[in-house]
């Protein structure tokens, strides 16, 4: 379901984005495709509620909680729906009872989907020049939140009913409103798994209330991440000097070539239109079509792009096959998938993928993975050929090696000062030996594949949510510099960190 859902959003959001940067388009054409943006970004957070409603019955609440000052929280979150009602006049205030450096335990992530979505429905139900407020105190041990409209209020018959999954209004004056009754069940869902509560009074012409009630977890403000605004202090994020880096190779001659493996005929189209022209593209529509193109071929690809769920032999299937085969096992392969769980990732690594990439994806970030891919290819391919191989060292041999080196590094990238000659006593082998095994084996430097191996991790802690603060990944990867992560995470993965968070 989450492939069927992902696979149209990246269709709808990847073409809006490339053309987007068309520096020739009139002002009325970036209008209105600005206004498909926004609505493919609307659709895009109505499949992610969907899919999190699903998750949070089947397999319950990971909660991420961290030391919060909840009037910087709330102050945030306020910000963002700030521009909305301006524009229609309306007053959004914060009446905030409690001490500013009250600090509770909380999942920022989570009490934003909720506030956010109470917030978002308040606007759009108060009239203009209206007032919405977020009233917060402090109640018998408990955090007490009230977001208050002065809408048209919710009929007696429907309050009953409105934080149930998909529930409609029944009232033919309710049916122009639209709505989807995902939010509100989402909303419901989240706080009970958080030992809260929440509920909603209203009456007709006189606007509605939502209360939410959550259990207050006092912690320390000396240990809470202060959330910015405005103007950051002096010496919160700095950036290190890094140590210098070999100039890397270019993509050298002959013209790379790509297989892509795709069933679907639109995104083939999309993946056409975006990928630079200087690439040849062979198109198959399965793995199965893919096994059988790269068995006649006279050259092999330089790089495969995949999909994963596909008719006959999905992506897994065809990375197995892949890394089996002698002749196939050195090829670059990305994989493409809506599957966004960690254990779908684990298993592609597991068998061998170089990269993926989760739908939606962007035309910058496809083409960065791409470019990083090929790089890497080029340099191992130019290693080669002045200090070959030893004759026994197949290339399942490279990938156990390879795959000893990773979880060696990955023990030790908390620490910032591990560097190549920490690794290479781990590996048991001498500083010359180990850069130039990497170098045959990866196609990178020593400093790089433990660089690789920092933004890997980072990667991993954002997209399983583990860390919601860019900051603390940084440091659990040995990166003291939010900064200068984000910096390295955009040039590797083609967008920012915070796309992820």
């Amino acid at each position: 379901m989450s492939h069927e859902l992902r696979t149209p959003l990246t269709l709808l959001l990847g073409p809006i984005a490339y053309a987007l940067n068309d520096t020739g388009l009139s002002r009325q054409s970036k209008k209105l495709l600005e206004a498909a943006r926004r609505n493919s970004l609307h659709l895009q957070q109505l499949v992610n509620e969907i899919l999190d409603i699903s998750k949070l019955r089947a397999t319950g609440l990971d909660l991420q909680e961290q030391p919060t000052v909840l009037f910087d929280f709330l102050e945030e979150t306020l910000s963002a729906f700030q521009a909305l009602a301006e524009s229609r006049s309306i007053l959004l205030q914060l009446e905030y009872l409690p001490d500013p450096a009250w600090t509770l335990a909380l999942d920022r992530q989570k009490l934003l989907k909720i506030l956010g979505n109470l917030l978002s429905n308040a606007l759009k139900y108060a009239p203009n020049d209206s007032t919405v407020a977020l009233q917060v105190e402090k109640q018998a041990g408990d955090a007490m939140f009230r977001v208050q409209d002065e809408g048209p209020g919710i009929h007696p018959d429907d309050l009953p009913y409105i934080f149930d999954l998909y529930y409609q209004s029944k009232r033919p004056e309710n049916k122009a409103e639209g709505g989807t009754g995902i939010g509100l069940a989402l909303a419901r869902e989240l706080v009970q798994a958080m030992g809260g509560s929440l509920w909603a009074e209203s009456k007709p012409g006189k606007g509605s209330v939502f209360f939410l009630r959550l259990p207050a977890q006092e912690r320390s403000s000396e240990h809470a991440e202060r959330i910015a605004r405005g103007s950051r202090p002096a010496g919160v994020f700095y950036s290190p000097v890094e140590p210098p880096t070999a100039p890397e190779p270019a993509i050298s001659a002959p013209v790379a070539r790509l297989l892509v493996v795709e069933d679907n005929t639109d995104l083939q189209t999309f993946l056409r239109a975006i990928l630079p022209s200087e690439y040849h593209l062979t198109v198959v529509d399965n793995g199965r079509a893919a096994l059988e193109y790269l068995s006649g071929a006279e050259r092999l690809p330089d790089l495969i792009l995949t999909d994963v769920m596909m008719p006959e032999m999905d992506g897994f299937q065809l990375l197995e096959a892949l890394r089996q085969s002698e002749a196939w096992r050195p090829i670059p392969v990305i994989l493409l998938t809506a599957l966004a769980g960690a254990d779908d990732r684990l298993r592609a690594f597991r068998i061998g993928v170089d990269d993926y990439i989760t739908k939606p994806f962007s035309a910058e970030e496809l083409t960065v993975r791409i470019e990083n891919a090929l790089r890497n290819l080029a340099a191992r391919r130019e290693w080669m050929e002045t200090e070959p191989a030893e004759p026994e060292e197949t290339a399942e041999n490279i990938d156990i090696w390879l795959q000893q080196l990773r979880e060696t590094a990955r023990l030790n990238l908390g620490n910032p000062q591990f560097n190549v000659n920490d690794l290479a006593e781990r590996m048991g082998i001498s500083r010359r030996t180990l850069y130039r095994q990497i170098r045959l084996r990866a196609g990178l430097s020593a400093n790089q594949i433990i660089q690789e191996l920092r933004l890997l991790q980072a990667r991993e802690l954002i997209e399983t949510g583990q860390y919601r603060n860019l900051r603390l990944v940084a440091e659990a990867v040995g990166l003291r510099s939010a900064n200068y992560l984000s910096r390295l995470y955009r040039e590797r993965f083609g967008k920012s960190p915070a796309d992820d968070l």
